[in-house]
């Protein structure tokens, strides 16, 4: 929990101070969206941690894993999760951009897939989105 913690200090901070917050997830993206001038970057990118929950056949990923992370993770359980063509695009990324792949006739895009998410808001409080809660964010 503590990474988390740093997050709601650094978007708290940045509020206070009013200065502008990009967000890095993997680090894959070229168009410069995850940077910011005279700004704070929040760097995501080492947070990697994945859990595959079998059973239930459901993975909880953080924002810095890649595709390729999480293709290992999950190919492990017998498990494939739709998601991107290039195994260095993240996950954060993709699938807050709808997420085309390989299993998306089958299966629909990335974000289809998506059952909740972890949400630090702009004002610096941790929520969980999902089509029932906090469905605004979601």
């Amino acid at each position: 929990m503590r990474r988390l913690s740093d997050i709601i200090a650094c978007v708290r901070f940045a509020q206070d101070h009013a200065l502008p917050v990009a967000v890095r997830g993997s680090g894959h993206a070229c168009a410069g969206t995850a940077l910011c001038d005279d700004g704070l970057v929040v760097d995501m990118s080492r947070m990697k941690g994945i859990r595959v929950v079998p059973d239930g056949g459901i993975v909880r990923a953080e924002p810095g894993v890649t595709w390729g992370d999480m293709d290992h993770a999950t190919q492990a359980f017998g498990f494939a999760v739709p998601g991107g063509t290039d195994s260095e695009v993240g996950i954060a990324g993709l699938s807050l951009g709808g997420g085309n792949g390989w299993l998306m006739g089958a299966f629909g895009a990335t974000c289809d897939n998506i059952l909740s998410l972890d949400v630090v808001t702009a004002e610096g409080r941790l929520v969980t989105a999902s089509a029932s809660e906090h469905e605004d964010l979601f």
